[in-house]
């Protein structure tokens, strides 16, 4: 309509949930329309206004804006304005229409003429069909995360997710995943709705790199919390727990711990989940306890589900991991004594184990009647390995799992036991030093009184002021300038990437001026193409400088301070150079880390470049041969450090006689073999067994990779953003997108979507590798909530549409009936109780059309007559209702039927786990009465939520079919 009239009512066919609209100007070019229902106010083209003129008819029943209901017997219209007569003569003036009068059901906006385009009424379908699969999805939680598809990982993630409030240890070793393991565990209850409020505790060096971690690769973005932060909330809100102003929160628990009002306030708040990394620094013996383990303990106490990760869960001996698993249940570990007696069971549960994977089974069932007489079960089940039956060893192992030791509580993978992993190859480069080095080592030498200032000294002459040396300020800049424009490793460094120009280099060093001081240097070699990555950046320059490194025509050499060893994976290349090395062994393996993963494919080269008879030297040799740390994964740096941490200076101590150095690797030699001996005594066969099931965890990957190979979710959101008026362009990058907000947008915000845009993929290779993508996915929030928004808004509700060259003349009816269980939301029963979308299709002779409703998915609509639909309104309307019907009884059976597969399919899952655990209980108790009245109650609520689903009309379609008369 172009002829509009200011006080003329009328409905948005783009969004009738505003309610009536009535005009309030009209200009040469532009429409004002207000919507007094909802407080809104539109500003539309006028030729262009996607506005239903709203008109009633004799019969018709209405509201004024007192809410008095009015039967319209005539209608006339004067200047425009419609005026509705009532019987005894009363008049009702459209501009006095109740302004939140709208047609709630499909069937009336149909036939009102509030309908909407044939594809968005294909898109509403899809929109809940995708939104039905998602809940059901046994990868729901897991499909939406930035990361590598590796078994273990998503096997101890599916396996710990699933259980009530999980409490468990993550002790993976380094660089097999442990923070990814917690974060698909968070991840996944929070898609759920299991854990709204999250806590994660960790050392303070680590905060930023789980923030990065937690936001990057889920999608979440938490908050710091600190003692300021926290008295800022207290002096703004007095009385306020600052705990309580956030859902999900990251903390150093170093600085929690020290401050007895912050202990208070994080115990005292709720928390669904909390995840303590760096757990072994959580020190516990029968006669002390460190305060991080106090606070651990007491937020143990309230809390839900806990997670603690260490990847060396026993270096403090067997006092301190009772201590640990004391806080995931009290109850199961309250005496020491009683747990050592267990310990010592390990090793012939070990023994058992490894005889029966080597088929060794003669006198198995002797063994477990001695170690276990009153389990008749497992004896039965041993006696039937000795028979060699069929999948017989397969199942006494997992009982023996089930039953004995902590298997439940402690997740383990090993390196030596998994797969993958690229070996790592040590290149010493020893360089001549020269009098200017020499003099800035003279000079700084002295200065090494603790690491921070040991860390300086190796890193370069840069690191250093001229004010910081004991010497003329002019003195001290000329020397230092010298050292550096003759720093035999800068030197070294230039010649060897020219030579090197087709491979791609990593390079960390300690200190961000010296990284900032290489940068200037090689900018004036030629042919050398930079990024660099330190402290100072954002985050976004940060993803920006990372992602031209990670580009395969982009920077040959990353320059990265020491925070580029932190949450940041590169193993799409294999070189590393280490300007400078660290003084703390766990940061040399942070370091090295950065490549060495899974997903590497080729071995990593590691170039250390040293001047002879340098601390750096010393430093390299301690390393190599004392520690064996370069070619071999390093299993406790912070371990060793801690015993050497003083005797470390001795490589900056002026070296007299070289026995100095090589005493102090010898000592250094015999701990590191004494701990990885104690580390293999305590190793747990059952543990091993455990934490990885290869079956259980291919059948995750696969279910992810046949998401992640349909295309169906770019063209659902290709379409989703053309409706909302979203920018997309092609970023020039395969399939990528550029999407971006547009003027011609009629949602003031798009879900997730930035105001200056962002490049999207859905390819997962893509996302990993370039951190500056935003990974689309099901489980992405923008997703999520465009489906949100898409549904909210009741697009695609109706739609009147014509079939030419249809297979026969006539009319259909397509009715969408969706079946909600309103309160499973948030209860996690989705996976049994999903909303399912009901399409159903019935002609005008009252006949259900399955072979229509399948013609149709290759039937591209046009929009149907309007003239047709408002002159033939009434004989429609009640065709619609009897065909209505037939679609209601059509969808009503295959509801019931739905509804009888979900409780059995609920029923057969549950109660077998419920069975299961109940009888190990008995054996196990690690198995906590907290996780059986959970399944219990699950049981319980899929029946109440059964009785209380519900069906309704959400949408419909009327076509006008015309054979093709050719």
């Amino acid at each position: 309509m172009s002829d509009w009239i200011a006080g003329q009512r009328c409905a948005s066919q783009g969004e009738p949930t505003l309610g009536l609209g009535i005009v309030k100007d009209v200009g040469v070019r532009n429409i004002t329309v207000l919507f007094p229902a909802t407080s809104t106010q539109r500003i539309y083209a006028r030729n262009k206004a996607p506005l239903k003129r709203v008109s009633f008819e004799p019969g018709d029943e209405v509201r004024d804006n007192q809410g008095n209901s009015f039967l319209v017997a005539e209608v006339k219209e004067q200047n425009g304005i419609l005026f509705y007569l009532g019987a005894e003569h009363e008049i009702l003036p459209e501009t006095e229409l109740d302004h939140s009068l709208v047609y709630s059901r499909p069937d009336e906006q149909l036939l009102a003429g509030q309908i909407f385009k044939p594809k968005e009424f294909d898109l509403r379908v899809n929109a809940w069909e995708i939104r039905s699969r998602s809940l059901s999805s046994p990868s729901r939680g897991f499909i939406g995360a930035r990361i590598e598809l590796v078994p273990h990982q998503l096997y101890i993630a599916q396996e710990v997710a699933r259980r009530y409030n999980p409490r468990v240890l993550l002790s993976d070793e380094v660089g097999l995943g442990k923070t990814i393991e917690a974060g698909l565990i968070f991840h996944q209850m929070w898609i759920t709705g299991r854990a709204r409020r999250v806590l994660c505790l960790v050392p303070k060096n680590l905060v930023n790199q789980w923030l990065t971690e937690l936001y990057r690769k889920f999608n979440i973005l938490f908050n710091i919390m600190t003692a300021g932060h926290a008295r800022e909330i207290e002096k703004t809100h007095p009385g306020m727990n600052p705990y309580l102003t956030q859902q999900c929160i990251i903390q150093s628990i170093d600085e929690v711990s020290s401050k007895p009002q912050m202990q208070e306030q994080v115990t005292q708040a709720e928390w669904d989940l909390v995840i303590v990394d760096e757990a072994h620094h959580l020190y516990w013996s029968r006669d002390v306890v460190s305060e991080e383990y106090s606070v651990v303990q007491s937020l143990s106490k309230s809390c839900g589900a806990l997670l603690l990760l260490t990847a060396t869960p026993r270096q403090l001996g067997l006092e301190s991991h009772f201590g640990r698993l004391k806080l995931l249940d009290h109850d199961r570990f309250d005496k020491f004594e009683a747990f050592a007696e267990e310990v010592d069971l390990y090793t012939d549960l070990a023994d058992i184990a490894d005889h029966v994977l080597e088929h060794r089974r003669e006198g198995l069932t002797r063994q477990i009647e001695a170690l276990f007489p009153q389990d008749a079960d497992l004896i039965t089940q041993a006696e039937a390995c000795e028979r060699e039956e069929a999948d017989a060893d397969k199942a006494f192992l997992q009982s023996l799992i089930d039953r004995h030791g902590t298997g439940r509580m402690v997740f383990r993978n090993k390196r030596k036991v998994l797969s993958g992993f690229p070996a790592r190859c040590i290149n010493p480069i020893a360089l001549e030093s020269n009098r200017y080095y020499e003099d800035y080592i003279d000079a700084v030498r002295d200065k090494a009184i603790d690491v921070f200032e040991g860390q300086r000294i190796l890193a370069g002459a840069p690191a250093f002021q001229s004010n910081e040396l004991d010497t003329d300020l002019t003195d001290a800049a000329n020397l230092l300038q010298r050292a550096w424009r003759q720093d035999p490793r800068a030197q070294w460094l230039i010649s060897f990437l020219r030579q090197q120009s087709d491979a791609k280099f990593l390079l960390i060093c300690s200190d961000k001026m010296v990284v900032l001081a290489l940068q200037e240097m090689l900018a004036l070699a030629k042919n050398i193409e930079l990024a660099v990555f330190h402290e100072d950046l954002s985050l976004v320059e940060r993803d920006r400088q990372a992602a031209w490194f990670a580009k395969d025509d982009g920077a040959q050499v990353l320059l990265c301070s020491e925070i580029g060893s932190e949450g940041r994976n590169f193993q799409f290349a294999h070189n590393l150079i280490l300007f400078d090395l660290p003084l703390n062994p766990s940061l040399l393996e942070q370091r090295i880390g950065r490549l060495d993963r899974i997903g590497q494919s080729e071995d990593i080269q590691i170039f250390v470049p040293y001047v002879k008879g340098s601390p750096m030297e010393y430093l390299y040799r301690w390393y190599h041969d004392g520690l064996d740390a370069f070619v071999n994964h390093l299993i406790d740096g912070d371990f060793i450090f801690e015993h050497l941490k003083q005797e470390i200076f001795t490589i900056f101590a002026p070296v007299v006689d070289p026995a100095v150095i090589d005493d102090f690797i010898e000592q250094s030699r015999v701990l590191a073999n004494k701990v990885k001996e104690t580390i293999e005594q305590g190793r747990d066969r059952l543990l091993e067994l455990h934490s990885f099931n290869q079956e259980k965890a291919e059948a995750l990957m696969e279910e992810i990779h046949a998401v992640d190979d349909d295309l169906e979710l770019k063209d659902f959101m290709d379409r989703v953003f053309d409706l909302f008026g979203v920018s997309v362009t092609d970023s020039g990058h395969g399939d990528n997108q550029i999407v971006r907000p547009s003027p011609h947008m009629f949602v003031e915000s798009f879900p997730g979507l930035a105001e200056d845009g962002m490049e999207i993929t859905y390819d997962r290779n893509q996302a990993v590798t370039l951190e500056d993508l935003t990974f689309m996915s099901y489980d992405h929030p923008m997703v999520q909530g465009a489906i949100d928004l898409l549904l909210a808004l009741r697009r695609g509700s109706t739609s009147f549409s014509l079939w030419k060259k249809a297979p026969q003349p006539g009319i259909l009816v397509q009715c969408l009936f969706v079946l909600e269980c309103p309160s499973a939301q948030g209860l996690a029963l989705e996976e049994y109780l999903a909303p399912l979308p009901i399409l159903v299709a019935v002609d005008q002779n009252q006949q259900l059309r399955p072979d229509l409703l399948e013609a149709l998915k290759d039937v591209k609509l046009d929009k149907g007559p309007m003239g047709t639909l408002q002159q033939q309104r009434g004989a429609l309307g009640e065709i619609l209702e009897s065909l209505i019907q037939i679609a209601e009884e059509e969808a009503r059976t295959v509801a019931d039927n739905y509804l009888e597969a979900a409780e059995t399919k609920a029923m057969n899952s549950l109660k077998e786990e419920y069975d299961r655990l109940r009888s190990l209980q008995q054996i196990n108790p690690s198995i906590r009465m907290e996780e059986l009245d959970y399944i219990e109650d699950q049981l319980n609520l899929i029946v109440e939520n059964l009785e209380e689903s519900r069906m309704r009309l959400d949408a419909l379609r009327m076509i006008l079919m015309v054979p093709d008369r050719g």
